[in-house]
Parts: C-alpha cells; structure tokens; sequence
C-alpha cells in the first residue's frame, strides 16, 4: 500500500538529503557519486525485490523540534559491497570482484 500525499514536497526533501550524502560520501571514498533521481514512497511493506538483497539504512528525520519520522535507505547488495569495498579502500579490481556476490 502506497501514500501519494505530499510526495513533491517529501521528494524534494529526499533529493537535496540524498544529494548532500552522495557529495560526501563521494569525497571520503574518493569516486564521484550523484544522485540521478530520488523516488519516495511511503508503503507499508518492505518494497525490495522479489528473490533480492537489499541493505536497509534507517534514517530519521527532524525540521527543527518537530515530530521525527523515520524511513529507510534501500540499496542493492552489489551497491553496498562497493560502498564498503571503497571505505575499505580496497583497488576497484578488487570491489568489482566482491560485486559478483549474490549472498551475504
């Protein structure tokens, strides 16, 4: 079940947080990364694909001393290999290797 209500206004939020996010961790790892287009969706079951691993990051959200609401960051297990794999500072040889991993 999806909610459409204030989905302009929520992914706006999402693409200047997500931006942010990609800018810096773009720095610390040392590659380039962007954000191509933030999608919201506020659902009540876990929207990963059928038969795939995703890694959850929860995030919470505050505007000032307002109510926080939570969600969560969804990214595909090659993806989050590679994320680590670069914080790790591990040769990009070796990242595309462990991005053939298809179990944790």
């Amino acid at each position: 079940m999806t909610n459409t209500v204030n989905t302009s206004r929520a992914e706006a939020l999402a693409a200047g947080v997500l931006g942010r996010i990609a800018r810096e961790l773009g720095a610390m790892l040392g590659h380039e990364m962007a954000l191509e287009h933030a999608r919201v969706e506020h659902a009540h079951v876990r929207p990963a694909g059928a038969g795939s691993i995703h890694v959850s990051f929860k995030l919470a959200f505050r505007a000032g001393a307002g109510t926080e609401r939570h969600g969560c960051l969804l990214v595909p297990l090659a993806d989050a290999i590679t994320l680590a794999g670069f914080l790790l500072m591990m040769s990009d040889d070796a990242v595309a290797a462990w991005r053939e991993e298809t179990t944790l």
